[in-house]
């Protein structure tokens, strides 16, 4: 077996079958392009306040409101000079509506359409450009790859557990490859502290990946349960601990989010990849330690 780039799915299992797949985890859980970006959104991308910052680089298919005084990139790595393949640090597909007095780093920056009347004040560190045209990447594939990938993680086969104590949830893991988990929206939304444990020897390397596949679990008329509509799910206000704190482990968590179409996140630090490509995500405050996949993103993390 090996990863398909059409679909981005993989037809190797968690046993290593296939001559080609003798590591699953990269193979299992390949963001292609999206990786290679903070924050990476097919719609809408709108930070609702002034002075918000994206370490890595933004790519947004749609509009861009940045307002002033943000960032973008400062985290990217430096120093980047020609003869240095050009590197896409803001990618705007559609129009750029505000960003004033605000910088980017480590790259270039295009805009595909046009410009806002508060948008002439921002900067680019040297030697990154201003560049009027699409950003040289294909959403509509990158997406349907991210589609492919949500749909495909959410289809595995668990292999740890998840237990709770209290307030607090722990996810146990006994593979040193490839570990599947489910957590509930319920669970996420009463959650105060999230754990995550894995045997002693795994090894954070190529052939290690730790899969988290949410769960829509209530409806409007749930009893007892978290009453939000369908396709409703919430990261807020808990810490993540244990193997979530190992350095290099949030590269090789992924928080998937295959069936919920509003995500709030709030007061939290997501240590690995949200994958929502779904999703409406609202974030008014918090850290991502991984990319953030979005079909449209509003907030300030």
């Amino acid at each position: 077996g090996a990863c398909s780039e059409a679909t981005a799915r993989c037809v190797c299992d968690l046993d290593h079958s296939g001559d080609d797949c003798s590591r699953p985890a990269r193979c299992l859980v390949s963001l292609g392009v999206a990786g290679d970006y903070s924050a990476f959104v097919e719609d809408d991308f709108d930070f609702t306040l002034s002075g918000s910052r994206i370490a890595g680089a933004l790519a947004v298919g749609g509009n861009a409101d940045l307002r002033d005084s943000s960032s973008v990139g400062d985290a990217l790595p430096r120093p980047y000079q020609w003869p240095d393949p050009p590197r896409v640090a803001l990618g705007i597909g559609g129009d750029c509506l505000r960003f004033d007095s605000g910088a980017v780093y480590g790259g270039d920056a295009y805009v595909g359409h046009s410009w806002g009347d508060s948008t002439m004040g921002f900067t680019v560190q040297p030697p990154g450009r201003v560049i009027r045209g699409h950003p040289p990447i294909d959403f509509d594939l990158a997406f349907g790859r991210m589609c492919a990938l949500t749909d495909r993680l959410n289809e595995l086969t668990i292999t740890g557990s998840t237990t709770r104590e209290w307030s607090e949830f722990h996810l146990t893991g006994t593979r040193t490859d490839v570990n599947v988990f489910a957590i509930t929206t319920t669970q996420l939304f009463v959650c105060r502290g999230l754990y995550l444990h894995l045997p002693p020897d795994a090894q954070l390397d190529d052939n290690h990946a730790v899969i988290i596949n949410v769960v829509v679990d209530h409806d409007e008329d749930s009893e007892g349960r978290f009453a939000a509509p369908p396709g409703y799910a919430v990261l807020q206000s808990f810490g993540m601990f244990d193997a979530f704190l190992r350095e290099g482990m949030a590269e090789h968590v992924v928080f998937n989010f295959a069936n919920t179409d509003d995500l709030f996140v709030n007061a939290i630090e997501v240590r690995g990849t949200l994958l929502a490509p779904f999703a409406e995500v609202e974030w008014p405050d918090g850290a991502a330690m991984g990319p953030v996949i979005a079909h449209y993103f509003t907030g300030s993390p």
